[in-house]
């Protein structure tokens, strides 16, 4: 009789899952709490961000003013030891020196290693390597001049494009447990050399953006109207630079 049957039937009955499968909430917490903070880890980079934009303008302009390079720090260590005894001692011995291009190169040093010292991590994989294609790397008073300069540029607009990531993730409203997720997707349609089009001459942006393929062109533009909305780029910096 089906009244005797009932009692055992629901031995074989398949259970009715109510949540998640085992291990899939905590996972989706840790994974929150991840995002989270690395939005938190975002936003303390950026608070001090500023500070680390006006080291690398000040080593940027000592570049700028000195040279550097293989050879020129034993110059300089010289003609420094040789100004701090007197100017004339100077002038007797290492006559044509611009005691100012000493102040330069020591300037540069000064704020290259405060930037190094301070410096945070990076983002996606291929960032550097498509800041390499507009610009040098590493950046050292013990390297050619030029090369210096283009990495302190670069540098600078790492630290802009930070900002501007901080920015829009904020513009996002979203919280921060999607941070993370979020992120994936702007590292994927973000171009890191419109940040740093503002630090390049007229000649050199126009250079870069002839050789990008059209895809590449429609991201760097998309790119570049996001970093002058955020504030990080303004249209003034553009102006006509030396270099043609």
């Amino acid at each position: 009789p089906r009244s005797t049957l009932f009692p055992y039937t629901t031995l074989f009955r398949s259970p009715v899952q109510t949540g998640l499968a085992p291990g899939v909430g905590e996972a989706q917490t840790v994974a929150a709490h991840g995002s989270a903070a690395a939005y938190q880890s975002l936003r303390d980079d950026v608070g001090s961000s500023a500070t680390r934009i006006f080291q690398l303008g000040k080593a940027l302009t000592g570049l700028q003013g000195a040279p550097t390079g293989p050879g020129t720090e034993t110059i300089n260590h010289i003609s420094s030891f040789l100004q701090a005894q007197s100017p004339d001692v100077l002038k007797k011995y290492l006559p044509g020196v611009d005691v100012t291009q000493i102040k330069n190169r020591d300037e540069a040093d000064k704020y290259l290693v405060a930037f190094a010292s301070g410096q945070a991590g990076s983002f996606s994989p291929n960032t550097n390597e498509k800041l390499a294609t507009a610009l040098s790397a590493n950046a050292s008073t013990h390297i050619s001049n030029l090369a210096a300069q283009d990495v302190v540029k670069a540098n600078i607009g790492l630290e802009k494009m930070k900002q501007a990531q901080a920015q829009a993730f904020q513009n996002s409203g979203l919280p921060a447990e999607k941070f993370s997720d979020w992120a994936v997707q702007w590292n994927k349609t973000t171009d890191p050399r419109a940040f740093v089009v503002d630090q390049m001459t007229p000649k050199e942006r126009t250079a870069m953006i002839t050789k990008m393929k059209p895809a590449e062109q429609k991201t760097f533009l998309n790119t570049f109207r996001q970093a002058i909305g955020t504030g990080v780029v303004n249209m003034s910096d553009l102006a006509p630079q030396s270099g043609k």
